[in-house]
């Protein structure tokens, strides 16, 4: 064991380390410069923070494509004697979660409180929700978030605005997503999404859709989506044994980093002018590192009291103790392996 001396050595260090470190810089989120070097230290630890997480996804995932590990031991045994002959595997893992999915949505109705006096605006309420859900074709998202739901343990939604879109006499529209889990990148230290101060989501794009997508940003920044070069951050969202990753792709990572404002503030930003205060959502978009749009206040035109992000976390068995929920799949692994070994045998 180490002397009392040496340990008292090394943590004098480590407090001389601490009071050299500008937490006064880390927190200001004022600059661009600041903002950057927040986010890279946040996502660089919110992602060893979820990796034990992604082992448990990886192996569900397995196992949801009949790839389940006693069948593997068995198999790899009968190929080292020269055995010809392959285990059996029961599918009881992929019926089980392509079973238990409601692609249905809920059948929205609004009703006024009272007898008269905001019903037409509750029915043209519903009408809008109506119509939201439609465009953005909820039910196909759905499905898909149904089966995150057995094969993770979570699904997400992102709710936001999206200001670039036009149509008929409109222009912006309310954009609903579906995130899969191994793009989003909570604050490790909090147990549910209103509990993050920063809050991730890393996600992949073609070259050319980003270069339109953020044409107004790159051309403030005097920079094409080539000049930024590319990431090489493919592991960090493609996690999965089944997807294909390709280096020479032309896709590069969009990192979302929302945060909470610490402070009042002011700014204008091309013309637009955003007052905040303590606790209000703000977001910085990033592409291999360089903010190229930074939004210091979210939610312009809805509550003071709105200072949620726009991600909506939900699972079936929930777990009081991490960020993470627990799947269906997480449970019966072991008795799935118990039937492929006794099924095997026969």
């Amino acid at each position: 064991f180490p002397s009392h001396d040496s340990i008292r050595s090394v943590a004098n260090k480590v407090l001389k380390n601490l009071k050299n470190i500008n937490t006064a810089s880390y927190w200001d989120m004022s600059t661009q410069e600041n903002r950057e070097e927040s986010v890279e230290y946040d996502y660089s630890y919110a992602l060893t923070k979820r990796s034990e997480r992604e082992t448990v996804w990886k192996q569900n995932e397995r196992y949801y494509n009949n790839i389940h590990d006693v069948a593997n031991e068995v198999s790899n045994y009968c190929k080292e004697q020269g055995i010809p002959w392959s285990p059996a595997i029961v599918p009881d893992s992929y019926i089980h979660i392509e079973s238990q999915i409601i692609p249905d949505i809920p059948d929205f109705e609004f009703k006024g409180r009272d007898d008269d006096m905001d019903s037409q605006k509750a029915k043209q309420r519903e009408y809008v929700v109506k119509y939201v859900m439609e465009n953005n074709k909820i039910e196909n998202m759905n499905t898909t978030n149904e089966r995150r739901l057995g094969i993770n343990g979570n699904a997400f939604w992102k709710v936001s605005w999206d200001g670039n879109k036009e149509g008929y006499g409109f222009k912006g529209d309310i954009v609903i997503g579906n995130p899969g889990c191994e793009n989003i990148l909570p604050d490790p230290s909090a147990l549910d999404v209103d509990d993050c101060e920063c809050f991730m989501y890393p996600y992949r794009m073609h070259k050319r859709a980003a270069s339109r997508e953020f044409i107004k940003d790159l051309k403030r920044l005097g920079k094409t989506i080539y000049e930024l070069g590319n990431d090489g951050k493919q592991e960090d969202t493609l996690i999965y044994d089944s997807q294909v990753r390709d280096t020479n792709d032309d896709t590069i990572q969009i990192v979302e980093y929302w945060f909470r404002q610490n402070e009042y503030g002011s700014e204008t930003i091309d013309g637009v002018k955003f007052d905040y205060e303590p606790g209000d959502i703000a977001c910085s978009i990033l592409i291999n590192n360089t903010e190229v749009r930074y939004i210091p206040k979210y939610w312009q035109k809805t509550g003071k009291q709105n200072k949620m992000f726009p991600f909506v976390k939900y699972c079936k068995v929930p777990s009081i103790t991490t960020f993470w929920d627990k799947s269906d799949l997480e449970m019966m692994k072991d008795l799935q392996d118990q039937v492929d070994f006794a099924v095997s045998c026969l």
